[in-house]
C-alpha cells in the first residue's frame, strides 16, 4: 500500500507534455498504419499466386507423408503377419492381416483423394490392384488352412504374398520419387516468384523508409527511453535485487508498465520467500521418512530372520527375503527422484509386506488391490509404505489374532485419484482418533506422539506438493480396525 501511494503521488506531481498524454498505442498505429495499408495492398496479389503454388505443394507433401508412412511397414507387416499364420504362431481368424491391408488400402484412397495429377492416378491405380492380388493370396491361404493343405502349398501361396508386397513397396517407392521431382519443380517456381516478390518489396520499402523515418524519429524519443529504463530494470531484477524501483513521468502505457512491474517485483520476492520456505519443509520432510525407512530394528529382525532360516534350510525363502530386502531399500532411493510412478510405489510396499509376511508367518494377511490404469501416474515417493507401517505396529501387532492390510488404489473423476490403507487391528476410539487427526498438522518438531508420525509426514508433503485440499482423511472404530484413505491428483509421467 505504501508503494501504491508512493508511485500515486510521483505520478500526480508530473506534468507530461502533450506527447505524452497520447497513448503508446495511438502513437505506434499511427507510425505503422500508412506502411501497412501500403504494403498490404501490393502484397494482396501476389499472396493469392503464392497461394495456388502452396496449396499444389502442401497437397503432394501431405501425399509423400502418408507415402512414406506405410513405405516398407507394409510390406513387413504383411509378411510377418502371414508367416506367423502359416507357421501356426497365430490362427488366420485370430490375426491382422486383413487389418494391414485395409489400412493399407485406406491410406492410398486418401492419397488419390488429393491428387490431381492424372499419370500419378494411373500409378495408384495399379498399386490398388496389386493389392487386390495381394488379397486374393491372402484369402487363398485361409483355404488351405482351412481344407488343411500342406505346409509346402501354403508357403508357395506365401512366398506369391511376399513377391506381391515387394512389387507394392517398389511401387510406392517409385511414387514417392515421382512426387518429390515434382516437388523440385513447384519448389523453383516458388523460389523465382519469391525472388521477384522480393525485388519489389525491397525497392517500395525504401520508399516506405525515407517518408517513414522522419516520423518514426520524432515519435520514438518517446518511447525508447523508458523501454530502456525499463530493460535496465529488468536486468537488475534478473540478478535477484528485487529492491530497486522504476519513476516514469509518462502517463502512456509503458508507465502503467513500470508501476506494474514494480508491484510484480515485490509479489515475486515474497513468493520467492514463501518457495524457499516451502522447500525447506518438504526437504526436511522427505529426509525425515528416509531415515525411518533405513529403520535398524526392521533391518535387525529381517536380517534375524534371513539367519534363522538360512540355518533351518529354507533356502528358497532365504533367497525370496533378500530379494524383497534388496528390492525395499532400491525403491526408497529410487535414485534420488522425489516423485515416482504409482506401479514404483507399489512395488516398494509391495517388498515391504512380502518381508513382514515371512517374519509374521500366519498371522498376517495382506492384498493389494490398485486399478492398472493408474500404475503409469505419478505419486510422490513414501505415500503409501508408512501408512501400512502405520497399520502393522499401531494397529495389528496390538490385538490378538490374525491380522489383515488391504492396499487399494483407484482412480475416482478424471482428475483425482484415490488411495486407501485399511486394517483390521485394535482401532481407535473417538478421543484418540481426534487427537491423531489434530496431530496431522503439527510440524514433526511439535509432534510428540510417535504413533501418528508415518501418518503426520504423508499428510504433510502431500499438501506440500499439492495444496490444503489435498491429505489424509482417517476413520477408525475402536476393536474393529482403522482406514486410512489419502487422495491426490493424476500427473502423467
Amino acid at each position: 500500500m505504501k508503494l501504491r501511494n508512493k508511485m500515486t503521488k510521483n505520478k500526480s506531481n508530473q506534468t507530461p507534455s502533450l506527447l505524452r498524454r497520447v497513448s503508446l498505442r495511438k502513437r505506434l498505429l499511427f507510425s505503422f498504419s500508412t506502411i501497412i495499408i501500403v504494403m498490404v495492398s501490393i502484397n494482396l496479389l501476389i499472396v493469392i499466386n503464392f497461394n495456388n503454388y502452396s496449396v499444389q505443394y502442401n497437397n503432394i507433401i501431405t501425399n509423400i507423408t502418408r507415402a512414406n508412412s506405410v513405405n516398407g511397414v507394409f510390406q513387413k507387416d504383411i509378411d510377418y503377419e502371414m508367416y506367423f499364420i502359416v507357421s501356426g504362431t497365430k490362427k488366420f481368424k485370430e490375426a491382422d492381416q486383413y487389418q494391414i491391408i485395409s489400412k493399407f488400402e485406406n491410406t492410398i484412397h486418401q492419397i488419390i483423394d488429393s491428387t490431381q495429377d492424372p499419370a500419378r492416378l494411373l500409378d495408384l491405380d495399379i498399386i490398388l490392384r496389386t493389392l487386390g492380388s495381394l488379397n486374393k493370396y491372402v484369402d487363398e491361404i485361409g483355404v488351405q488352412i482351412a481344407t488343411k493343405k500342406t505346409v509346402e502349398e501354403q508357403m508357395k501361396t506365401l512366398d506369391q504374398v511376399r513377391s506381391i508386397s515387394s512389387l507394392i513397396n517398389r511401387e510406392i517407392q517409385d511414387y514417392i520419387m515421382y512426387e518429390v521431382n515434382t516437388c523440385g519443380e513447384i519448389n523453383a517456381q516458388l523460389q523465382k516468384s519469391i525472388k521477384n516478390w522480393l525485388l519489389f518489396n525491397v525497392i517500395t520499402l525504401g520508399c516506405l523508409i525515407i517518408v517513414s523515418f522522419i516520423v518514426a524519429w520524432y515519435i520514438s524519443g518517446s518511447v525508447s527511453n523508458p523501454v530502456k529504463n525499463l530493460r535496465k530494470m529488468t536486468k537488475i531484477v534478473s540478478t535477484g535485487n528485487f529492491d530497486e524501483r522504476i519513476v516514469d513521468v509518462n502517463s502512456d502505457e509503458i508507465a502503467d508498465l513500470g508501476y506494474s512491474f514494480n508491484i510484480m517485483t515485490v509479489k515475486i520476492k515474497e513468493l520467492m520467500d514463501e518457495r524457499i520456505e516451502k522447500q525447506k519443509k518438504l526437504k526436511n520432510a522427505e529426509f525425515k521418512v528416509l531415515q525411518a525407512q533405513i529403520n535398524p530394528h526392521f533391518l535387525y529382525n529381517t536380517l534375524d530372520t534371513i539367519v534363522w532360516m538360512a540355518e533351518a534350510g529354507h533356502n528358497d525363502k532365504v533367497i525370496l527375503l533378500v530379494r524383497e530386502l534388496s528390492n525395499f531399500f532400491r525403491k526408497s532411493i529410487s535414485k534420488g527422484r522425489d516423485i515416482i510412478t504409482v506401479q514404483e510405489e507399489v512395488g516398494h510396499v509391495s517388498s515391504y509386506l512380502s518381508i513382514l509376511k515371512v517374519r509374521y508367518r500366519d498371522t498376517l494377511d495382506y492384498s493389494i488391490q490398485v486399478m492398472d490404469s493408474i500404475l503409469g501416474f505419478n505419486i510422490p515417493k513414501f505415500t503409501l509404505q508408512p501408512l501400512v507401517e502405520n497399520a502393522l505396529y499401531h494397529g495389528i501387532k496390538n490385538k490378538r489374532g490374525n491380522g489383515k492390510i488391504i492396499v487399494s488404489g483407484s482412480r475416482i473423476n478424471e482428475q483425482e485419484m484415490m488411495f486407501e490403507v485399511i486394517d483390521n487391528g485394535i482401532g481407535m476410539d473417538d478421543e484418540k482418533l481426534r487427537a491423531v487427526i489434530r496431530a496431522l498438522d503439527m510440524d514433526h518438531e511439535e509432534n510428540s506422539d510417535i504413533n501418528s508420525f508415518g501418518m503426520s509426514n504423508v499428510h504433510q508433503r502431500i499438501r506440500l506438493y499439492y495444496g490444503n485440499n489435498y491429505g489424509l482423511k482417517i476413520k477408525s472404530t475402536i476393536n474393529v480396525g482403522t482406514e486410512v484413505s489419502v487422495t491426490v491428483p493424476i500427473e502423467i509421467i
